[in-house]
């Protein structure tokens, strides 16, 4: 393997080489390679993936390969493996009502190779203001990866500062922020679909009818059995309708024809 050799050669240059150094050069004195590292192999990654988040523990997935000689790959197998690119994930705002609950969470999902990695919450509250200056911080006493609120009053109102960190050496994975606005009902109305204007209103039916899926309807072609059977049917129905009304006339006449016969001889 190409990038193996080189490795050996730079450890076997600085370790074990005597080399001469003179006024106006670096020389250097033959060696031979022995012949095992023909057939030394190496088991490395050779691909990866990006992390799946962009700030706190997250996880990445490695493809592991032995490497021969001449560059072929053999044995791969892909692993997940812990990554943390960045563990500050930045400050998120609300904006709450007096006497609504509310909840703030910093969940992580910490996956360490095959096993869940316990993790410590510890939180800080700066009353009254919404900064990040972590000097305006002091303690928050929970131990949970969520603080409720319920109801929110107005001394809730502040910045949340929740730190993730490894339970088994203390090291910080992630450090977000919640600015917490707490504002009077009678002074602002969040409802904001109370407010719209009845244009604002039929746009927003509109545009939810245009995102609805659009139902086709498949027509299949009927059979030519089925096709015999309702013209049969048809002509069948109209035929004793058309002999029902002519036998009803029929019978009209005759009965008429009956009373005048037996009101002549009558009058005889």
């Amino acid at each position: 393997m190409r990038a193996l050799d080189v490795i050996c050669l730079r450890m076997l240059v600085a370790s074990t080489l005597p080399w001469l150094v003179t006024s106006e050069k670096v020389t250097f004195q033959t060696i031979t390679f022995p012949a095992e590292f023909k057939t030394v192999t190496a088991k490395v990654m050779v691909n990866s993936t990006t992390c799946s988040v962009t700030c706190g523990l997250g996880y990445k997935y490695e493809a592991m390969c032995f490497v021969l000689t001449n560059g072929t790959k053999t044995d791969c197998e892909v692993r997940r493996q812990s990554c943390l690119t960045n563990w500050v994930c930045g400050l998120q705002t609300f904006t709450v009502a007096i006497g609504s609950p509310f909840i703030i969470s910093c969940f992580t999902a910490a996956i360490l190779g095959t096993g869940n990695q316990k993790l410590l919450y510890n939180w800080r509250v700066a009353r009254g203001i919404i900064t990040t200056d972590d000097a305006l911080f002091k303690p928050f006493k929970t131990k949970n990866y969520t603080i409720r609120f319920d109801p929110a009053v107005e001394k809730s109102a502040g910045t949340y500062r929740c730190d993730v960190q490894l339970a088994v050496n203390r090291k910080l994975i992630k450090r977000v922020y919640f600015g917490l606005k707490i504002i009077s009902k009678s002074l602002v109305n969040l409802n904001f679909e109370k407010f719209l204007t009845s244009k604002d209103k039929l746009e927003a039916l509109a545009a939810a009818e245009e995102a609805k899926p659009q139902r086709t309807v498949i027509r299949k072609d009927m059979s030519w059995q089925q096709k015999a059977l309702y013209v049969c049917l048809l002509g069948g129905g109209s035929g004793f309708l058309a002999a029902l009304v002519v036998g009803g006339i029929i019978y009209f006449l005759f009965l008429k024809r009956n009373q005048s016969i037996l009101e002549e001889e009558e009058e005889d």
